[in-house]
């Protein structure tokens, strides 16, 4: 559902001892493959586990808090106590730091990934803080992975990829830049992408993409080989990985 208007919103939080005329941070919890989770279990169970994560969330935060769900996604809107200079983005991610350390022990089944919205000097900036904290968790686990907690101001110009989507532009880049890999995973079964990004994210060290990969150094050096047959330029060039792991991410979040 939407956001209450303002004065209701107001109203209401006076009655509950809630100040949302002062600065606010938003986080948003998500459950990491909710819809898998809740595929494989009762529906009772799966609604066990979100009474818990509201139930946790409540414990960790004062009673100043602002604690919902919104759809299969627990919003969390609490007042800051210093927003200047950074302070508020400190607050915000020291809190979600409690928050799913907390979950994590009272909820073990579940993983969750946090997202962090900007600071909300008012009421009316709440909308545009939810945005942020989707966008940081929807890109953020693309660039970082399931269960972490993810900053909007992190996502960096990954953020803007989104606005891009039905460009042909951004596909044309898509293409050029690791269009070949991607087909040759298709029809080989291979995992060349992934071995690419790994290494890349691995500032080219054979030790340590050999190392998350889970292959000898071997294998590593192998599908380098492949990959650089499949490849227009070298990607181990400093000026060739930025265009390569931003093609590979804006690939991965077109989804």
């Amino acid at each position: 559902g939407k956001f209450a208007d303002k004065e209701a919103s107001l109203n209401r939080s006076r009655v509950l001892g809630i100040e949302l005329e002062r600065s606010m941070g938003l986080l948003l919890v998500d459950i990491d493959e909710f819809r898998k989770f809740a595929a494989k279990r009762p529906e009772r169970e799966t609604a066990e586990a979100k009474e818990a994560l509201y139930a946790t969330a409540a414990a960790v935060a004062d009673n100043k808090t602002i604690i919902t769900y919104k759809s299969d996604k627990l919003v969390v809107i609490f007042p800051l106590t210093n927003s200047s200079d950074g302070g508020g983005d400190e607050e915000a991610t020291a809190l979600a730091a409690r928050l799913q350390d907390a979950l994590t022990l009272a909820v073990p089944q579940i993983s969750t990934t946090i997202g962090i919205g900007s600071v909300c000097a008012s009421l009316h900036d709440l909308p545009e803080s939810y945005i942020r904290a989707q966008e940081a968790v929807k890109i953020g686990r693309v660039l970082f992975g399931k269960g972490r907690i993810i900053h909007h101001n992190e996502l960096g110009f990954y953020q803007f990829i989104p606005l891009l989507q039905d460009n042909p532009a951004l596909q044309s880049q898509i293409d050029y830049w690791i269009g070949a890999i991607i087909e040759h995973d298709a029809a080989k079964g291979t995992a060349l992408l992934k071995t690419l990004e790994t290494y890349l994210e691995s500032d080219c060290n054979m030790q340590e993409a050999s190392r998350q990969l889970f292959i000898h150094r071997n294998s590593l050096r192998y599908r380098l080989t492949r990959l650089g047959e499949l490849t227009r330029h070298r990607f181990s060039l400093p000026e060739n990985r930025t265009h390569y792991l931003l093609s590979i991410k804006a690939w991965r979040l077109r989804g």
